[in-house]
């Protein structure tokens, strides 16, 4: 006997049909996950810290990274001397419940118009991660980040970007516990996050490309239309939906954290209304739901390059 194969993306091959992605509960909410799925670039700032189990974590703004005693010499049976770590300011992340449908109409199924399936489809995982993008903004906005002000906007020919993210990787790694210069924080910066249209303006920045000469000449930006892997040792996040007007420098996975009560999830495509042909509206459905809290926990680990656009 012959085996059908069954559909299990909307993708699945050039004559695909709306009845046949209905037909698959699962292809809807599975595409969306896909498209969402490592395009929220937040989740590559900050650190996962799993699921709470609450719809409310308490945590510690700014806590000293070190112990407030040094390593003591110890004799033979003597006592291992405990440290405290010390507090910081508390405050507390909130889950917040986010969430979007993908519809599909009757007309939509028996006139196969696939076209405005996938239009539905891109729309609500766009919406998905530019809403993530936003919470993660609005909790670095809320800490009150550290920032430095470029010397022009990066597509002056006047910019100076180099020296714009050097400041910034600067600040963070001067930081000291109470403006004590003898007691350095101890940040690595090691990312620079942008919007994506920003990176073409290394292309013709002179900073950038005055130091491609002689035998490395074919490596020039001007040259080969590529960023270098890594910017003055950050790497380099870009994401279409990041503001054009600013860029951030932090250290990975020490700025903050995100935790999710309820991991983005998809329900399989159901009638709308209940009953058949889709019920009274004569539509089916996909819900994409999400559940997460974010907290900047180190705010002087990260600082925001404001004035590039």
């Amino acid at each position: 006997m012959a085996s059908t194969k069954s559909t299990v993306s909307i993708d699945d091959g050039r004559n695909i049909t709306v009845d046949q992605i209905m037909g698959n509960p699962k292809a809807i909410p599975q595409r969306v996950i896909d498209l969402v799925r490592d395009n929220i670039i937040g989740e590559a700032m900050f650190r996962n810290a799993g699921n709470p189990g609450s719809l409310l974590v308490q945590f510690e703004r700014s806590v000293p990274l070190f112990l407030d005693g040094n390593p003591e010499a110890v004799a033979e049976f003597g006592e291992i001397p405990v440290f405290d770590l010390g507090e910081g300011l508390p405050e507390v992340a909130r889950g917040v419940k986010t969430a979007a449908a993908v519809r599909v109409s009757r007309e939509m199924r028996d006139f196969n118009q696939i076209d405005k399936v996938r239009k539905q489809i891109t729309a609500v995982s766009n919406t998905v991660i530019q809403a993530n993008d936003l919470a993660f903004r609005d909790a670095l906005e809320s800490a009150s980040v550290p920032e430095v002000a470029a010397t022009a906007e990066w597509e002056d020919a006047t910019s100076k970007i180099r020296s714009d993210v050097k400041e910034a990787a600067k600040l963070i790694a001067s930081t000291v516990h109470n403006g004590d210069p003898t007691k350095p924080k101890g940040f690595r910066p090691d990312t620079l996050v942008l919007n994506s249209s920003v990176l073409y303006d290394f292309m013709d920045n002179e900073e950038f490309n005055k130091i491609y000469v002689g035998n490395v000449a074919d490596k020039s930006i001007t040259y080969t239309g590529l960023l270098p892997n890594k910017v003055l040792n950050l790497n380099v996040l870009h994401s279409p939906l990041w503001p054009l007007d600013r860029g951030l420098v932090c250290q990975r996975g020490i700025t903050g954290f995100y935790a999710d009560p309820r991991p983005l999830e998809g329900t399989g495509t159901y009638p709308e209304g209940g009953g058949p042909n889709g019920g009274p509206t004569e539509s089916w459905r996909s819900d994409t739901t999400q559940i997460r809290m974010i907290g900047v926990d180190e705010p002087e680990s990260a600082c925001w390059i404001t004035g590039i656009a």
